[in-house]
């Protein structure tokens, strides 16, 4: 499936308000336009794929690759999704309310 076809598909499911949650197994909205911002299609596709195939049902379990990890320090709670090597998500899970609240898209930070 093509980006721009992929794309039209979330926007029908997911809105683009500021509030930024995925619930376990259900819709999701995000910051749509910190997505459509990244410079590269391959980068586009790489966070829609990671937000649609992992982030929406199995937010801490870690990858073959080691593009996924849990920060340290103060930080311990926000896990960090290497969308390449210039670029991140950033993400902390909400247990009690069953959430997973997208924070950060962009430029490593």
């Amino acid at each position: 499936m093509d980006t721009s076809r992929m794309a039209d598909e979330l926007l029908a499911q997911f809105t683009g308000r500021a509030t930024q949650t995925v619930q376990a197994g259900g819709a999701f909205a995000w910051p749509w336009r910190a997505i459509e911002r990244l410079p590269r299609s391959a980068q586009r596709e790489r966070v829609i794929a990671f937000l649609r195939d992992h982030l929406q049902h199995t937010p801490r379990k870690r990858r073959d690759s080691r593009d996924l990890k849990q920060l340290k320090g103060s930080h311990r709670d926000v896990w960090q999704f290497d969308i390449d090597r210039s670029y991140r998500l950033q993400y902390t899970i909400d247990d009690e309310r069953g959430e997973v609240n997208v924070e950060y898209i962009g430029p490593h930070p």
